[in-house]
């Protein structure tokens, strides 16, 4: 992500989705641990709060992940997921032990017809941590898991194809989070 221009009256840097070269179609699969290495000097040295205009998705299988979003500190623990939407201020902490994908998107990648299903789930104002249901939990972190296998494949299968699967293990998963408490019931956006 670059800085943007500012967002607000408060004069926090708006930062765009700019995946490394070669990372198309508005999705970027990591993980915490090499998205902090690879990104040492941002946006974390020194923490600073940022604006995005697009998804921050983690899924927290080890440690703790302390992440402000809207200036306040959450704590996120091994089974949550951290979602910040676009728009959202955030600021990082170092992420010390915490492990486990990461996913960045635009708004944009998902169907018009998955969009408007999923408002309730990508809503500014839905929580920013989410706790799965108990029964998804498990499916949640091996779908999260292959679409990072996925995600590196790039070559392994033809392109058309490998864009396909990226999205379609996207949608499956943000179907499912879904289904998290404290999320309006799937089917009752408008």
């Amino acid at each position: 992500p670059s800085p943007g221009g500012q967002a607000g009256s408060a004069a926090v840097p708006l930062y765009g989705f700019q995946p490394p070269v070669g990372t198309p179609y508005g999705l970027e699969v990591s993980t915490v641990e090499d998205f902090f290495t690879q990104h040492d000097d941002w946006p974390w040295n020194p923490p600073r709060p940022g604006r995005a205009t697009f998804h921050y998705l983690i899924a927290v299988t080890e440690g703790e992940l302390l992440h402000d979003v809207d200036h306040v500190t959450r704590t996120v623990a091994p089974g949550q997921w951290l979602w910040v939407r676009p728009g959202h201020a955030q600021r990082w902490h170092p992420p010390g032990a915490a492990r486990g994908p990461f996913i960045l998107f635009e708004p944009d990648v998902l169907r018009p017809d998955l969009a408007r299903l999923l408002a309730p789930l990508t809503a500014h104002d839905a929580p920013a941590v989410l706790d799965p249901h108990p029964d998804d939990t498990a499916w949640l972190q091996q779908t999260a898991l292959q679409l990072l296998d996925e995600h590196r494949a790039l070559g392994r299968r033809p392109l058309d194809v490998h864009h396909a699967l990226r999205r379609s293990l996207l949608e499956s998963l943000l179907l499912r989070l879904a289904n998290s408490p404290d999320i309006a019931p799937i089917g009752t956006a408008t």
